[in-house]
């Protein structure tokens, strides 16, 4: 009955949690961690079926500059940030993040940021996390950085499955892959990211954006490696993949056929 974990005495990035599950919390805020005012790191941990009442499943921040580094933040639930919820000036590093299949009921299924909170984000995967608004992320006043970030199946009730900006936000999107997210892969608002380099379905104006199948290798299971065939492969930046992994299975076909158009089309 409350938080399973919480750094609130002010402790710096040497105050270490390495190789926990962090399990069966309850709170109002952060149900698996609760960080307020600290800059604690975080390593090779398993968050998962955790719940709280109103921020934060997995994980609640507040005022807080973690580093959080090979974390797996899943089946958590929240009222807002099923995995995740930031606010205040905050400034949060995620590397090598998987954020899947967390619930929220009303906003942020994945990631829930407000308040001037800019996390940076690089070589996260946000996928099959659900709630009514954002699904993936759902940001407010806040202006995070995404390098080689993977969102996808994704599934918000109403705006942004994908990303959903409200506010003063202004995202900066680089080598990403937003695909397969409802009921669109970004909702806006007054606000318009700053996208290029990145696959989104259904296309979007910006330096290098390109709309077309990332082809991943087994979505299904959690797998969102890139077949060799993909468009998302070396079309980066600079040559660099799009999205979180490189590839990571053979070539793809997409067979189209049917009796009435006889066609089938080879990719690549």
């Amino acid at each position: 009955n409350g938080s399973v974990v919480t750094f609130q005495n002010g402790e710096d990035s040497t105050a270490l949690l390495i190789g926990f599950t962090i399990t069966g919390g309850l709170a109002t805020y952060g149900g698996g961690i609760r960080m307020d005012s600290v800059s604690s790191t975080l390593k090779h941990l398993v968050v998962t079926g955790n719940m709280a009442n109103s921020y934060g499943g997995g994980i609640y921040l507040a005022k807080s500059n973690p580093n959080l580094e090979n974390v797996s933040i899943i089946n958590n639930t929240s009222t807002n940030g099923g995995g995740i919820a930031s606010w205040g000036i905050s400034y949060p590093n995620l590397a090598d993040v998987t954020i899947m299949d967390n619930y929220a009921s009303d906003n942020g299924g994945g990631i829930f940021s407000i308040q001037n909170c800019n996390p940076s984000l690089q070589n996260v995967t946000i996928a099959g996390n659900s709630s009514y608004w954002g699904a993936g992320i759902y940001l407010s006043d806040s202006s995070p950085s995404l390098q080689n970030v993977t969102i996808s199946n994704n599934n918000a009730s109403d705006g942004g499955g994908g990303i959903h900006i409200i506010g003063s936000s202004y995202p900066n999107v680089l080598n990403c892959i937003l695909w397969n997210n409802a009921p669109q892969e970004l909702g806006t608002s007054g606000s318009e990211p700053n996208i290029s380099y990145s696959a989104i379905q259904g296309g979007w104006d910006g330096n290098g954006n390109i709309d077309a199948d990332p082809f991943f290798c087994n979505p299904d299971s959690g797998d969102y490696t890139l077949a060799e065939n993909s468009p998302c492969v070396g079309t980066g930046e600079n040559g660099a993949n799009m999205g979180a992994f490189g590839a990571g299975c053979d070539i793809q076909v997409d067979w189209d056929f049917s009796l009435s158009e006889p066609v089938i089309e080879v990719m690549g």
